[in-house]
């Protein structure tokens, strides 16, 4: 419903048609009144519009397209390209614990140091890290190519084989929010969404 406000102030600015009504305020004239039902029938009209069109109560989005298929066509996208398995797995293991958790083969870079590694040296040099990765710590997006303010960003190493990390990471948010790099930060590619 929409308020045409018979009778207050604010409607009745000085100079216009009406009669005094009670309290002081002026009541609106009859083509004051045909304006505003005139506005109401029109905003009606585009609300009914909207809802018609699905804009008022959005339709759920279309179901996400397999991990499989979506980091394939990525991949098409990156040069040098990533592990594809690897990713799939990681991105399932995101959203099954709602962007939480990555697989077991990732450590911190604390929890790395606490195993016996050295920041700069291979991580499989210590016995304990022998096929895992770093992955997990707060990435700062130091860069300012990521947006979102306020966003808790988390990193994770692509494709580490032992040796000296590459430069291929996946970073992630708390809210689905999925990117890749292949040049250590320079340039992202946004992951779409997966099942």
């Amino acid at each position: 419903m929409i308020d045409i406000g018979i009778g207050s102030r604010r409607d009745c600015a000085p100079g216009r048609i009406g009669n005094p009504g009670r309290g002081g305020g002026m009541v609106p004239s009859v083509d004051d009144l045909g304006r505003r039902w005139a506005s109401g029938m029109v905003l009606h009209a585009l609300v009914l519009t909207a809802f018609l069109a699905g804009a008022a109560f959005p339709t759920a989005p279309a179901a996400a397209e397999r991990c499989e298929d979506a980091v394939r066509d990525l991949n098409l996208r990156l040069s040098p390209r990533i592990d594809e398995v690897e990713l799939v797995s990681i991105l399932r293991t995101l959203s099954e614990s709602r962007d939480r958790r990555l697989p077991e083969k990732f450590v911190t870079k604390r929890q790395a140091r606490k195993m016996g590694w050295n920041p700069g040296r291979d991580l499989w040099d210590a016995p304990a890290l022998r096929g895992r990765s770093i992955g997990g710590d707060r990435f700062e997006n130091r860069e300012g190519i990521l947006s979102g303010r306020g966003r808790k960003l988390r990193e994770a190493d692509l494709d580490y084989k032992g040796g000296r990390r590459g430069a291929k990471r996946l970073v992630f948010s708390g809210d689905g929010g999925r990117w890749v790099t292949v040049d250590h930060y320079r340039t992202f590619v946004e992951v779409p969404a997966c099942r």
